[in-house]
């Protein structure tokens, strides 16, 4: 009798355990199926010199279609260069001496330009709403609109709307909540904008100057993705209702 028991005894804690891995599995088959469906992959379209993505460097040889993940961050030397594609007609082109934390997902897609200079043309956005590129002193939310961001310095960035429209916020170290400001900006052809964090973490705005980049370069990366930007009209995308 004592064998009987422990045997059923045994026979209910495999069977216990049996459930238990089965219900993490199920788990984690959940979560790494939300993760694709939710991913917005990028695609490396060209690069020059000295590029890494999360630390690994680009060896010359590699072939120029590798795919970008969110969460990836992508890096360039003194000499790097890279573009980048992704859903569609959209594509940005890093500089040198840049890092970007890429981290497209479809519940709030996302660019983080943490250092250097980033030209984009966002030409397929009406799915990617709202789609923001993000800087330590301001953030910008793009709707079909072709751009060029910089952050030269820890405590300056720079920011110009080449052609189109964007919503254009400024932040400090406090939450966005408290600290955020806003302005809708718009222009056919380059409007430009400074930024200075102060000694009492306010963000203070001037209008620039054109500086580190060009129409051609922007020309170059529409080119790369299948668009072309007219400097004659403003940028605007219809998007279905």
């Amino acid at each position: 009798r004592r064998n009987k028991r422990l045997r059923t005894y045994m026979l209910s804690a495999a069977a216990s355990i049996l459930i238990f891995i089965g219900a993490v599995l199920i788990e984690r088959l959940v979560y790494f199926s939300e993760s694709e469906t939710d991913s917005i992959a990028g695609q490396i379209i060209s690069y020059a010199g000295t590029v890494s993505v999360n630390d690994r460097i680009i060896s010359a040889d590699a072939k120029s279609n590798m795919n970008i993940q969110p969460g990836d961050v992508i890096e360039t030397g003194p000499d790097g260069s890279v573009s980048i594609q992704f859903h569609g007609q959209n594509g940005i082109a890093l500089q040198p001496h840049s890092r970007l934390r890429y981290d497209m997902r479809t519940d709030r897609p996302a660019l983080r330009l943490e250092a250097g200079y980033l030209g984009a043309v966002m030409h397929d956005t009406c799915d990617l709403q709202p789609l923001h590129i993000e800087s330590p002193l301001y953030s910008v939310e793009i709707t079909g609109t072709t751009v060029f961001m910089g952050v030269p310095a820890a405590n300056s960035a720079y920011f110009c709307i080449c052609n189109g429209t964007v919503g254009l916020h400024t932040h400090s170290h406090k939450p966005a909540s408290e600290s955020t400001s806003g302005e809708t900006v718009s222009a056919r052809h380059h409007a430009a904008y400074g930024f200075e964090r102060t000694n009492n973490e306010q963000i203070q705005t001037r209008s620039g100057e054109l500086l580190y980049h060009n129409d051609a370069l922007l020309e170059e990366l529409a080119d790369k993705i299948g668009t072309q930007i007219d400097w004659d009209k403003l940028e605007t995308q219809q998007c279905a209702q």
